[in-house]
């Protein structure tokens, strides 16, 4: 097998050829509009095409499609949502937010920076040795002031699955607001915001085989602060141009969710884990051990003693992660499986991720490879040694 093998579906899934389909009329010379002209008929064709996309994601996750906000992906969607309510907290004062160390930068440094610049308190959770967050340490750590919880549904580095349902219960009874950045979770569980108490949720279409540069935010209430201004499409929170074929992508590939596709990623991240570990190849795995707190897509695991830099230049015929996509520029050790081991076991894991396009061949060669590889390096450090 000589082809390249794309096992980095946590940063960005490949786009559905049947999404592709559904957007190239938009494309097309003869379809270009401005969705917002409403005085002709192009730009009628194009504003009926977002909003049929707005319904179409709006029924991937039940509820109404006036909820749904578009936006250019899930960082976008956390800056509005967290930003956003700057002015709402402060006149409320309730100025106390807490979240976990374990959340995506987009979320983290907004949080920094509402820190900084506008005098926020944030608890920043340590979370448990499987990178979830459970309801009794939201609570434990509320205070008179607390007026905001911001938690992954999914986390993705190590894909832990966050009680959502539980923790929104318990912030509702106490009339405390809850954003989840769902990034990683739309078409990989389910997501029923008829009832889920959830104030507000950031979705990514490029997470769910959609294309990139355009996602969502699912706002319950209208309480929000714009944090761009313009010409005031999408009720005055998110100015500018809507990208028809974008949104058009977006919502198609909502219509192609299958979460029945888990049954075969279950098998194959348990079908990687047993070979290893049948070949003595000693392994530790970040995540949850119960597959209810799980999501199969992602496998994030440390050889020790083997850094991933070196993992990762040998095994240049796979595409693999090592922590979040959007902090790869940095040479820094993923914060999450610091927060969750150490550095030491941050620069030691990889992420293998994968999905809908993944070929059981695929898999069966990734592992063969692997086990020829840690074979090769740790004959290597006993002659060294």
């Amino acid at each position: 097998m000589n082809t390249h093998i794309y096992f980095d579906y946590a940063a960005s899934t490949p786009l559905d050829p049947r999404v592709r389909d559904a957007m190239a009329p938009w494309m097309q010379v003869e379809m270009a509009a401005n969705p917002h002209a409403k005085t002709h008929i192009k730009g009628m064709q194009a504003s009926h095409a977002i909003e049929k996309a707005r319904r179409e994601i709006a029924t991937a996750v039940n509820t109404d499609p006036s909820r749904i906000v578009f936006t250019s992906g899930a960082t976008e969607s956390n800056n509005m949502a967290l930003l956003g309510l700057v002015k709402h907290l402060k006149k409320i004062g309730k100025t106390h937010i807490i979240s976990s160390k374990a959340e995506h930068k987009s979320v983290l440094n907004v949080l920094k920076h509402l820190e900084d610049e506008h005098g926020f308190e944030v608890t920043y959770l340590h979370p448990l040795t499987c990178g979830g967050v459970e309801a009794d340490m939201i609570t434990s750590a509320l205070r008179h002031n607390t007026g905001l919880v911001s938690l992954q549904a999914i986390n993705n580095e190590v894909g832990v699955i966050n009680p959502t349902v539980e923790i929104g219960s318990a912030l509702q009874e106490r009339g405390i607001l809850f954003h989840v950045d769902a990034a990683q979770a739309l078409g990989k569980m389910a997501i029923d915001l008829s009832h889920t108490p959830v104030d507000f949720m950031s979705f990514s279409s490029h997470k769910a085989y959609g294309p990139q540069g355009i996602g969502a935010l699912y706002c319950k209430d209208n309480i929000l602060t714009p944090i761009m201004f313009g010409g005031g499409q999408e009720k005055g929170l998110r100015s500018g141009t809507l990208p028809t074929a974008l949104c058009v992508g977006f919502g198609h590939a909502c219509t192609l969710i299958d979460r029945g596709e888990n049954s075969r990623f279950y098998s194959w991240r348990n079908q990687i884990i047993e070979h290893l570990r049948a070949a003595n190849i000693h392994i530790e795995i970040f995540g949850a051990t119960e597959t209810q707190w799980q999501i199969p897509q992602i496998l994030n695991m440390r050889i020790p003693d083997i850094d991933n830099e070196t993992l990762l230049s040998c095994l240049h015929q796979f595409s693999l992660g090592a922590g979040s996509a959007c902090s790869s520029k940095n040479t820094q050790a993923s914060h999450v499986i610091t927060a969750l081991a150490s550095e030491k076991a941050a620069r030691e894991a990889i992420r293998i991720s994968f999905g809908r396009f993944t070929t059981e061949n695929e898999i069966n060669y990734f592992t063969q490879q692997f086990i020829h590889l840690i074979r090769d390096i740790h004959d290597q450090q006993r002659k060294a040694s």
